[in-house]
């Protein structure tokens, strides 16, 4: 009795599937083309569904937007439950070995959507709320945001680099040996500063 029928062509539904399968095309989307040039009507026609649909799930534009930047910025749980020891290691792990869903790249969605202005501030909200504020409070201890942000920025800067400018630097190296590098930088943020 969960299922219902809506949607085009009268195909059976399940709300939550559809909200995911919603969610799913639009970070598809906003990775491809930017927050400007994505409608709702366009998500809504990816997955065979009326845009009404949509707004039902998200509410606006920048409201499934704001979801997309949660789904590609939040944070493991799992890295932070395994405790501060080796957390650099993890995280450089966690970065360099995560498969990204196809044709979704969090790094993209950023790229092709800050110049929006109003883009650039659900960006840094989901960024900051998703990321650099759950991780500074773990953290913990004297100048915690600034050294969440320094992660985040070393982070980025290490996606940017091998995901988007492709440097063969980065795209040849052996996982293990850049982590082996990235993981000391890391951990001195988690460490914090010689007291």
């Amino acid at each position: 009795m969960g299922r219902r029928v809506t949607g085009r062509g009268g195909r059976r539904r399940d709300a939550a599937a559809t909200r995911a399968e919603i969610l799913e095309a639009a970070c598809v989307l906003f990775t491809r083309d930017g927050y400007d040039h994505v409608g709702m009507r366009g998500v809504a026609g990816v997955v065979g569904v009326d845009a009404a649909l949509v707004v039902r799930y998200f509410g606006s534009k920048e409201g499934l937007f704001a979801e997309a930047i949660s789904a590609g910025f939040a944070l493991g749980e799992d890295l932070l439950f395994s405790g501060r020891d080796g957390f650099g290691e993890r995280l450089a792990r966690y970065v360099l070995e995560k498969e990204e869903k196809e044709g979704f790249d969090p790094m993209l969605i950023l790229l092709r959507s800050a110049p929006n202005e109003r883009a650039a501030v659900l960006l840094r909200e989901g960024l900051e709320g998703q990321f650099v504020r759950p991780l500074a409070r773990w953290l913990g201890g004297e100048k915690a945001p600034e050294r969440a942000g320094l992660i985040v920025a070393a982070l980025f800067g290490l996606a940017f680099m091998r995901d988007v400018v492709r440097s063969d630097s980065l795209t040849q190296a052996e996982t293990e040996d850049l982590v082996a590098l990235v993981a000391p930088v890391l951990q001195s943020y988690v460490d914090g500063p010689e007291t």
